[in-house]
C-alpha cells in the first residue's frame, strides 16, 4: 500500500489508497480542524467517503485552504504558501 505523506498549516497529512488522515499539531489546529467537539482523536477519512473538495490558494496576505466533504460534514485544511506544492499534491490524488 502506498503512503504519501504531506504537510499544512500546524497539521501532518497522511494519504494512502484507502483513507485520508489528518494529524493537527496542536490543540488550536485541532479546533480549526474539528470544532468544538474535537475530542483528543486525529480526523481519518475513508478516501470512498469524500464527496467533494474544493481549493483556495494562498496570496501574500492570506493562507490557503482544502474544503474537503465527507460524511455530511465539510473539514477545512489550512495551508501557507511554503505548504502549496503539498496541497496541490493532495487535491490532485483526491480529485482523481
Amino acid at each position: 500500500m502506498t503512503t504519501t505523506n504531506l504537510h499544512g498549516y500546524l497539521i501532518e497529512i497522511e494519504l494512502t489508497e484507502d483513507a485520508l488522515t489528518v494529524v493537527p499539531r496542536n490543540k488550536v489546529a485541532r479546533m480549526a480542524l474539528l470544532g468544538e467537539d474535537h475530542g483528543q482523536g486525529d480526523l481519518v477519512l475513508a478516501r470512498a467517503d469524500i464527496t467533494s473538495v474544493v481549493s483556495k490558494e494562498p496570496t501574500w496576505a492570506t493562507n490557503g485552504h482544502l474544503r474537503v466533504a465527507a460524511n455530511g460534514k465539510v473539514y477545512t485544511l489550512h495551508f501557507r504558501r511554503k505548504h502549496r506544492d503539498d496541497m496541490h499534491t493532495l487535491l490532485t490524488a483526491l480529485v482523481s
